[in-house]
């Protein structure tokens, strides 16, 4: 009897011990799969391409109506500091030999985060500064920016306060458009408007039809020093940001991919001679 036990419960011992042996290799199997999968799914992820609505090409939303940054010129051509640093940038995406593809596609100031958010493009450069209010993601900043308030010499305005009554420009959505209605909170009569985009907008200005017109140091400057007997810069600065690159909130890849680019840009003798070529 005690023979029979004795061979019972080694029978018990044999098949628990395969068991566990069994158990502890399906765990490990398992552990090595999820750990590949995990690891694909990080290096999905991770991979800009994927977020890009034509995959293989970065579709740039982009205002060229803000001399120096985003303009045209005299062909036609879409130009301006932020123009080239966006080329410059695809360099450091792709290759000196092959920059990765780009694509610009101008629209109005106004539009671009909402076409950010829709897929028509996937980022947005066009002077964008820092504002919690706008519904994207901003990168790491590539260049410091203040507005001014350009009038006409003969209208009478010299200082802030004259602005009292005035008609002030801005883009809508734009920084300067925040610093007229602060102006508008300590001066009466001061009314925001829309006359068209900066570059009718400065036309409008020198007609006497507005006021004044407020926009970013460089841009205002850049009138001025074109048509010093018409134009004159109101001592000061306003609103003194940043400037960033915009994408889609959930675009967390392309976003890294171009603050790489941007850190690099930084660092180069590039952006150095952009800066003097369009004296900023």
């Amino acid at each position: 009897m005690k023979k029979i036990l004795s061979l019972i419960l080694a029978s018990v011992l044999v098949l628990s011990l395969a068991a566990c042996s069994s158990t502890s290799g399906n765990s490990s199997s398992t552990g090595s799969q999820s750990s590949e999968s995990s690891s694909g799914s990080s290096q999905e992820e991770a991979n800009f391409e994927d977020e890009l609505g034509n995959p293989g090409t970065i579709r740039v939303g982009i205002s060229p109506d803000y001399k120096p940054f985003e303009y045209y010129d005299e062909a036609g051509n879409i130009t301006g500091f932020d123009y080239e640093m966006v080329n410059e940038l695809m360099k450091y995406i792709g290759t000196e030999e092959e920059p990765y593809p780009v694509e610009f596609i101008p629209m109005d100031f106004s539009t671009i985060i909402s076409a950010v958010n829709t897929g028509t493009v996937d980022i947005g450069v066009a002077a964008f500064t820092y504002d919690p209010a706008r519904d994207c993601s901003f990168s790491e900043p590539y260049y410091d920016s203040s507005q001014v308030i350009i009038v006409n010499k003969t209208n009478g305005i010299e200082k802030e306060e004259d602005l009292a009554g005035a008609s002030m420009a801005a883009g809508m959505g734009t920084s300067g458009a925040g610093v007229v209605e602060s102006l508008a909170e300590k001066y009466e009569g001061i009314k925001l408007v829309h006359p068209g985009d900066y570059t009718v907008m400065f036309e409008s200005l020198k007609a006497g039809a507005i006021s004044a017109v407020v926009c970013d140091k460089a841009v205002g400057m850049s009138y001025v020093e074109a048509n010093p007997d018409v134009y004159v810069a109101l001592e000061g600065e306003y609103d003194v940001q940043e400037m960033s690159v915009i994408t889609a909130k959930k675009s967390t890849a392309l976003m890294e991919t171009i603050n790489k680019a941007i850190e690099k840009f930084l660092e180069s003798e590039e952006k150095q001679a952009l800066v003097e070529k369009y004296s900023l």
